[in-house]
């Protein structure tokens, strides 16, 4: 294709190639976010923690705040990591297209030299989780199931907090998967990975 004669020529004509426009900056206030949902899930759970330990009313005085976050918590952080992970894989390949030098291949290879650093694969044959495959599941998953450890909140007051593991189970084929990928590992690489990207 031909340069675009002047600004105001069809834009469906400019020479350039077009890719999507990903910034690291959106994927790292994603990752505050995702950060954000698995960390309130504590201050909610004391919330239930210390009403009943003065046998207050199960949904204390603030119902409808309480029944909303129930319902949003686990769709918002489904939300945001299913964004990271799309757009963490787009960036990669296109930063590995345009790296001539090599270098940000071997950054990848750093960031993922522990194999169990971002998670433990339970079921599914071929399965290493680094950093690009933990957004694969995330992607491909068909059960989303944050674990919640209320060892310390009345089960019948719904004071759960999330402890920062994420199982995820799906299909590949006909063969069944079952990872769980830890949370706060996962979104520290994804940060790293956001400020080794800027500088292509």
């Amino acid at each position: 294709m031909n340069e675009p004669v002047s600004k105001y020529a069809n834009p469906y004509w400019d020479g350039h190639i077009k890719p999507h426009r990903v910034e690291p900056d959106e994927i790292k206030n994603l990752c505050l976010r995702a950060f954000q949902c698995v960390m309130s899930t504590h201050g909610v759970a004391s919330i239930y923690t210390n009403a009943e330990a003065e046998e207050e009313e199960q949904d204390l005085d603030i119902p409808l705040l309480l029944e909303l976050y129930r319902e949003r918590a686990e769709p918002d952080l489904s939300a945001s990591l299913l964004r990271i992970a799309i757009l963490l894989r787009t960036l990669e390949d296109q930063i590995i297209d345009i790296d001539t030098t090599g270098n940000f291949s071997a950054f990848l290879a750093d960031l993922n030299a522990d194999p169990d650093e971002y998670g433990t694969v339970f079921e599914g044959d071929g399965i290493t989780l680094r950093l690009r495959e933990c957004c694969n599941k995330i992607i491909h998953a068909a059960d989303f199931r944050p674990v919640y450890d209320n060892s310390n909140s009345p089960t019948e007051y719904g004071g759960w907090a999330m402890d920062g593991q994420l199982e995820l189970q799906g299909i590949r084929g006909s063969k069944p998967w079952s990872v769980t990928i830890y949370l706060t590992r996962f979104l520290e690489g994804a940060l790293a990975f956001c400020d080794e990207a800027k500088k292509y």
